[in-house]
């Protein structure tokens, strides 16, 4: 099962208020793209935290825009080339198969967490420079409509 964290711009009146300020079909763009670098920093830091075996979860870690909500993004392994991902973050318990008649056992493996401590570690810093540039971006934008 997925864990889901986020951030939420909400409180900074300040900001909210210079956002409504640049016309809603502006918005999504400025939003996405502050997100996005915003996500980098923590996607930077899953990077140096994953093991580094054969570098497949390593290079998995993305920064996807998530289809069908206005302005979102996640910062997750890609699944298709790692899909051992979970196993590493969360670790496994010992377990066993059973394959043509033949039980095979599987050890367990700790855990190594790379996205939640990545996450814990940068959100603060994450969330200072997506408020910035959101607020350059909307300066930028009000002077263009201003005009």
């Amino acid at each position: 099962m997925a864990r889901k964290t986020g951030m939420r711009i909400s409180g900074d009146k300040g900001l909210i208020r210079t956002l409504s300020r640049i016309p809603v079909r502006l918005r999504i763009p400025v939003l996405v793209k502050s997100l996005t670098q915003g996500a980098k920093i923590i996607q930077r830091s899953a990077r140096s935290l994953a093991p580094k075996d054969r570098g497949v979860l390593f290079r998995s870690i993305q920064v996807k825009t998530l289809p069908g909500a206005p302005a979102a993004v996640a910062i997750r392994p890609n699944y298709g080339r790692a899909p051992h991902a979970h196993l590493v973050e969360f670790g496994t318990t010992a377990r066993f198969s059973t394959r043509n008649g033949v039980s095979r056992a599987h050890g367990r493996m700790p855990a190594q967490p790379f996205m939640g401590p990545a996450f814990r570690r940068n959100v603060k810093r994450a969330n200072k420079i997506v408020g910035k540039l959101i607020l350059k971006d909307v300066d930028r934008i009000a002077k263009q409509e201003a005009r």
